[in-house]
């Protein structure tokens, strides 16, 4: 959640607002793709955060 903070504000007028204006989208179907995107990049955490601590456990830094 904190990662897209910075796509609700920019100044004194909301980001999603200067998104939907600039690219005429709708308010639904900008909902759809954030939410799209925030699944997209919510999955790559969890696939680099599972890489990352097989690779630090293999080299002995932490725990598994």
């Amino acid at each position: 959640a904190n990662m897209l903070r910075h796509l609700y504000t920019m100044g004194k007028e909301p980001r999603r607002h200067w998104i939907m204006d600039k690219y005429d989208l709708p308010s639904r179907t900008f909902h759809r793709k954030r939410e799209k995107i925030k699944d997209w990049i919510a999955a790559h955490e969890e696939k680099a955060r599972f890489l990352l601590q097989a690779e630090l456990t293999q080299k002995g830094i932490i725990e598994g």
